[in-house]
């Protein structure tokens, strides 16, 4: 009887043991399969954000790689009032935009809001790079520095440098060395000697563009570079910008209301009118046709 039931009592564990392996082999799968489904997450995300951008769908945007600054639903305005509301949109790395619109249409706000200039009232802009440690660069639509303040052109692009400098922190030599580089780049390097105010208008644009570039920065923002400039100058100012987006790979956002020359330089745009943000491809959003319907004919300057 005691063999007997040693036998039984192994033909018990025995099948204890066999359930066991197949509930641990069950688990075991299900796990696999769930850790698969986790991983599809966001694959499929990414897909549906990409197919939300192409169909310009209303859907909360995220900061992925290729992506620099990304407004999610955001709202901007000035003391508390709105003047745009729920703008989703995203700049990419490299990218080179105009961001354009009739006058009082909203892009200058929109401007200010991603330059940080203006506090968001809603939503959010998140920034693929650390804003503190690497400012972006900013050109103003025009600079007057006081003449009786008699700085020299290089003593203005060494300005740009302050921005990665700590508190009280003199300029050394290499904030030096970046400041002439960036002249070089601009293409004023003789004149870094000349007072500023001297200067002409597409002189003096060059160099604010190189004080922004002293800063280093991922991202440049322009503000009309090209206003108050002679015609020859407002070509020369917007092949400079190509050139550093195309050469530094440089994220180039701008301002402008000189449509004709935006048109040969940049890929996308971001129209604002009536309240309303669109982003879409140059081709698409400054269609003559498209153009003669906003501004009743007028097709080169908004």
């Amino acid at each position: 009887m005691r063999v007997c039931g040693e036998r039984q009592g192994d033909e018990e564990q025995s099948e204890q043991e066999a359930d066991a392996r197949t509930t641990h082999d069950a688990m075991a799968g299900a796990l696999h399969h769930r850790r698969r489904e986790v991983a599809a997450v966001p694959r499929a995300v990414n897909a549906m954000f990409k197919v939300a951008r192409a169909l310009d769908l209303n859907v909360p945007l995220r900061l992925t790689g290729a992506m620099l600054v990304a407004l999610d639903d955001v709202t901007l305005g000035y003391d508390g009032r709105p003047v745009l509301e729920h703008v989703s949109l995203g700049v990419e790395r490299a990218e080179f935009v105009a961001l354009l619109g009739p006058n009082g249409a909203g892009k200058t706000t929109l401007f200010r809001g991603m330059l940080g200039l203006i506090p968001v009232l809603g939503g959010r802009i998140t920034y693929g790079f650390d804003r503190r440690l690497q400012p972006p660069g900013y050109v103003p639509q025009k600079e007057t520095l006081d003449p009786i303040f008699p700085l020299t052109v290089f003593e203005v692009v060494v300005m740009g440098t302050y921005a990665r400098l700590a508190p009280l922190r003199p300029v050394r030599q290499r904030q030096r060395a970046t400041a002439a580089g960036c002249l070089e780049q601009v293409g004023l390097a003789d004149l870094a000697r000349q007072p500023f105010w001297t200067l002409s208008g597409g002189q003096r644009q060059r160099v604010l563009i190189a004080r922004a570039l002293a800063a280093e920065p991922t991202l440049l923002l322009l503000d009309e570079p090209t206003a108050g400039i002679d015609p020859g100058a407002e070509a020369g100012i917007m092949e400079l910008i190509a050139r550093l987006n195309h050469e530094r790979a440089l994220t180039v956002v701008l301002v402008s209301h000189h449509l004709r020359l935006v048109r040969s330089v940049v890929r996308t745009v971001i129209w604002v009118e009536d309240g309303v943000v669109t982003r879409g491809s140059t081709a698409e959003l400054l269609a003559p046709e498209r153009l003669a319907a906003v501004f009743g004919g007028v097709v080169t300057r908004a």
